[in-house]
């Protein structure tokens, strides 16, 4: 009990609050209970009477008030809500009325004694525990009070048998009156902070939802856990178990407006975030100079591990002052931790470290759920988009083939008869071929692209020898390197960047030839795409920046260019051609989530 009110109460961080109709409820509840409890009372006077005998009557008028008291306030509210100030005049009331009733009856000795239970009740339903033990000081304060000058004082009276306060008896009823006021107000205190935490959860899982994506959803989380700690910020780190990549989310605005920048890392840079032999929870906070620093931790059972070894965890930031980490997995394909910068962790250290944890076991499932759904939604996307592809190709794409074929055969045939039908019919006919190469195109555009750094090059290669057939524009491919360590997420989005950008200079350059490079550079990925068209409305280089501000520029390679953290440039010469140019940090790529 001593441990739980050194906690900086920490029930009021998780707000757990009660909705207003919730507060009439409670009211409305002590409201009836307050007019059995008068009613109760009346009926005992009548069946025993009280002593002294001769202030039975003025006890009984009492109790007479007290009860139309409790059915005015119960009927009023029925028509009428509660206000803080009428709350906190009921609850004094509940404290005077007992203490009229001992005034009138035996003092210390009265069997009224035990209505001012109903007092600790009513604040233990309303507030918690500091409210019922402030309760039940009032209550032995007034009790005392009454004690000593019922005996001693200007109001005492010699109709008691005996004439002497009993001291033993009125201090074991302090005491009692004591002990049931902590104790109801510690159990009030344990459910409600049961009841904050459960709410909490609740809160986190309704704010994750499919159609925000695991981004969204797990940005939530963060931010949920860094506002319940009252951290600086929140970072997870987490590794893919089937390909070894390793991203650092952190988070950023509130829960309202939750949103993680992720940025994929060097599996020796998690070492710093991942250390081996680390304990399932642990708070680490560094103290002040010639002493050792805080360390608490729990295994995967919520048990506090004495004398663990402090994990070599290094925060490659400045300001870090103390830390709250916590295992963090999605199923048995990801795996990570999740770490507050600078929470506020009050005494009870191990109480809030289980609540960190058990909030991590409760999302993790729901969040893991999202995962899976995402992933299923896109594979059936890409099978779908690939069953169509296949359909086009057999079907649209045979039959305008055909036609096309027929109409040259229809061209040759009119060429010696009408020079008008066959320049008709060549029209057409280019036309029939244009369509067969949008409709390849977007086949193209519509198969998933499922590659690794392995196959990244070679498949630059065959998309731009097979773009050169189709299209008749020369395009070669042009790379010195035999590997590369791309992420299979970037190579992905590189091989769309090609593909929109010859694209491009098809459908809009009028270009006879082009060139695909791709290399390294000064501690970038470079990827170039050179023609020799039309180019832009503008002359000279332009930095995405640049191309924002003036709107120029492809819109779709931009994005993909932004999703990577790479930058793009474009280089144009009016009738000459243009150049587009994208670099590409090796190192960190940053992803938007």
């Amino acid at each position: 009990m001593l441990a739980l009110s050194f906690r900086h109460r920490f029930l009021r961080r998780l707000s757990p609050g009660f909705s207003r109709d919730e507060e009439q409820r409670i009211e409305r509840a002590l409201a009836t209970a307050r007019v059995i409890v008068a009613i109760t009372s009346l009926v005992a006077v009548q069946v025993d009477p009280t002593d002294p005998a001769k202030y039975r009557h003025s006890a009984y008028i009492v109790l007479l008030f007290f009860t139309a008291w409790s059915a005015i306030i119960s009927a009023g509210l029925r028509w009428k809500a509660a206000n803080v100030h009428f709350v906190r005049l009921i609850h004094i009331g509940d404290v005077v009325w007992p203490s009229l009733l001992c005034l009138y009856t035996d003092g210390a000795d009265s069997p009224f004694f035990t209505l001012y239970l109903f007092a600790l009740l009513a604040a233990a339903f309303r507030w918690g525990l500091w409210e019922t033990a402030a309760t039940s000081l009032a209550s032995v304060g007034v009790l005392g009070f009454e004690s000593v000058m019922l005996v001693k004082g200007p109001m005492a009276w010699r109709d008691l048998e005996s004439g002497d306060l009993e001291v033993n008896k009125f201090i074991i009823r302090c005491v009692y009156l004591l002990l049931a006021g902590l104790m109801i107000g510690y159990l009030a205190e344990s459910e409600k902070e049961l009841r904050a935490e459960n709410s909490l959860i609740n809160r986190m899982l309704s704010r994750i939802r499919v159609d925000y994506g695991l981004a969204g959803s797990l940005s939530t989380v963060m931010t949920g856990i860094r506002d319940v700690f009252r951290g600086e910020r929140a970072i997870l780190v987490a590794r893919d178990i089937n390909t070894g990549r390793v991203f650092l989310w952190q988070t950023h605005g509130d829960i309202t407006e939750a949103r993680a920048f992720v940025r994929e890392m060097q599996p020796s840079d998690a070492e710093h975030y991942l250390p081996e032999d680390s304990p399932e929870t642990f708070f680490l906070a560094h103290s002040a100079k010639g002493s050792s620093p805080q360390y608490d931790a729990l295994d995967r059972e919520g048990k506090a591990i004495k004398g663990a070894l402090r994990p070599a965890l290094e925060i490659p930031d400045s300001g870090v002052n103390s830390i709250l980490s916590l295992v963090f997995n999605f199923g048995q394909d990801w795996a990570g931790r999740m770490i507050v910068i600078n929470p506020q962790i009050g005494r009870d250290v191990a109480a809030e470290l289980r609540f960190a944890q058990n909030i991590v076991r409760q999302v993790g499932p729901a969040l893991y759920s999202v995962y899976l759904l995402r992933r299923l939604r896109t594979r059936a996307g890409a099978i779908e988009r690939a069953r169509v592809a296949r359909e086009l190709h057999d079907g649209a794409i045979q039959s305008l083939i055909a036609v096309e074929m027929q109409v040259d055969v229809l061209r040759r045939q009119a060429a010696g008869d009408s020079a008008r039908l066959a320049a008709e019919l060549a029209r057409v006919q280019h036309l029939l071929q244009q369509e067969i190469i949008n409709l390849r195109e977007l086949m193209q555009q519509m198969r998933p692209v499922d590659m690794g750094p392995q196959q990244f090059l070679d498949y630059l290669a065959d998309y731009v020898d097979r773009f050169r057939r189709d299209t008749g524009i020369h395009v070669r491919f042009v790379t010195d390197l035999q590997e590369v360590t791309l992420s299979p997420r970037v190579c992905r989005e590189l091989t769309r960047v090609v593909q929109e950008g010859l694209i491009n200079v098809r459908k809009h350059s009028g270009a006879r030839s082009a060139l695909v490079r791709f290399a390294s550079e000064d501690g970038h990925w470079v990827l170039m795409i050179d023609d020799d068209g039309k180019g832009f409305d503008f002359v000279g280089r332009r930095n995405m920046l640049e191309l924002d501000n003036i709107r120029r520029g492809p819109a779709t390679i931009k994005e993909r260019v932004r999703s990577i953290g790479g930058d793009m440039v474009i280089e144009s010469t009016p009738g000459e051609g243009s150049r587009l140019e994208i670099k590409l940090p090796k190192k960190g790529h940053a992803i938007y989530g």
